[in-house]
């Protein structure tokens, strides 16, 4: 587990000049060629033929702008997602590189149920809390059902220092921009808990509420800050969150404690759950359910708004083997998946007779595998018949 830490750390604050702007979704290649005419203006130029003695030489190329190299930091980031609940954004997060979970400040998830990350190219997945920090207003959180394969990674430089150009990543709409910001000092505030946050970054902007997450990057594009919530000691008694930047040291500081990243499971059916009962019958309460997965079409039903939790479902046994807690529920089914007994889980269809003489192969490939969930809803049983589907990797190889 030391050696899975220290690599997930290494992966991430390895300091390099790989732009933020690499990680844009289908942008590698624009990356590359831009790479490749800066390196052939930077290359010094073939000599000239023989000229008279008398003739002017001509006027050195000018220079490529030194905002071309930024400006591409306007570009929407791969590694960011948005974090929404009920379809409202709540705050930003930013994907670790090499690691795949999201980093974001923990006063953006509020109660932290039924979360869900959108990522660059609009995949919507369903997000779980596995570490916080009250202290420091962090939290990292774990895509459910998918691997996003791009991320951020931290920067060396120093914030405070005096020259240094950095830019915000958030905005109001659906895309994300980038806007200037400014680091006045460094302060000690005072975090949630009551403690002191040492080298506290005090941001030249305030950031609203629905923003709380959002990175900050140097001129590279890698993260020198996340901003979150604290407030001033001078006002202990009357304490009003502000927004913060909460500086490398102490987001290295809360990965070092933070658990390794779990395996994706070995399918993925597109629900979450929570321990519940409904009178004597105890299972696996259904709370979300992912739109398009195979339990949406299934018609495993989430809680409404009417009826609260008593009108979701509560999943109850899985292949005949009840569950109690949604990790009982996930064991169970990642046993099926890697088995394929769940082949031979929903009822074997009749036997097909054998082709004519001379007639073309058929497609003889195996049915897809599936599970059969027993559920409790609306006071009566029933059965559910799912489709055992892959964790998607995103974004997917062009």
């Amino acid at each position: 587990m030391r050696a899975t830490l220290g690599n997930m750390l290494r992966n991430w604050v390895r300091a390099t000049a790989l732009p933020c702007a690499a990680l844009a979704v289908r942008l590698a290649s624009s990356t590359v060629a831009a790479a490749a005419e800066a390196a052939e203006s930077a290359a010094p130029a073939a000599p000239a033929a023989p000229a008279p003695a008398a003739a002017p030489s001509a006027p050195a190329a000018p220079a490529a702008p030194a905002s071309a190299r930024s400006s591409s930091l306007a570009a929407p980031r791969a590694g960011i997602v948005r974090l929404e609940r009920a379809g409202r954004r709540i705050g930003f997060g930013v994907v670790l590189r090499s690691d795949g979970r999201i980093l974001t400040a923990l006063s953006a998830l509020g109660s932290g149920n039924h979360v869900q990350a959108r990522f660059a190219d609009d995949h919507l997945l369903g997000v779980k809390v596995v570490e916080t920090d009250r202290t420091w207003d962090l939290a990292l959180l774990a895509p459910e059902g998918g691997f996003w394969t791009e991320g951020l990674r931290a920067s060396s430089v120093d914030p405070t220092a005096e020259g240094v150009k950095l830019r915000r990543f958030g905005g109001r709409g659906r895309e994300v921009s980038d806007s200037a910001i400014s680091v006045k000092a460094r302060q000690v505030l005072l975090g949630r808990d009551g403690a002191n946050l040492e080298d506290a970054l005090v941001l030249g902007t305030t950031v609203a509420e629905d923003e709380l997450g959002s990175p900050i990057c140097d001129e590279a594009g890698d993260v020198v800050a996340l901003v979150g919530q604290a407030c001033d000691p001078a006002n202990r008694q009357d304490c009003r969150m502000s927004s913060f930047g909460i500086p490398v040291s102490a987001i290295k500081q809360f990965l070092r404690a933070a658990p390794p990243r779990e395996p994706l499971p070995a399918a993925w059916l597109g629900f979450r759950g929570v321990p519940g009962h409904s009178g004597t019958v105890g299972g696996v309460r259904v709370i979300a359910v992912d739109a398009g997965s195979p339990a949406e079409r299934a018609g495993l039903r989430a809680p409404s708004g009417k009826g609260g939790d008593e009108s979701a479902d509560l999943v109850v046994a899985v292949n005949d083997t009840p569950v109690a807690t949604p990790d009982e529920l996930r064991d169970t089914i990642n046993r099926i998946a890697l088995s394929g007994a769940g082949r031979s889980a929903a009822a074997p269809a009749p036997p097909t007779p054998a082709p004519p003489a001379g007639a073309p192969p058929t497609d003889a490939s195996p049915p897809e595998p599936t599970v059969r969930l027993l559920v409790y809803g609306a006071g009566r049983f029933r059965e559910l018949n799912l489709p055992l589907r892959a964790p998607v990797t995103i974004p997917a190889a062009p």
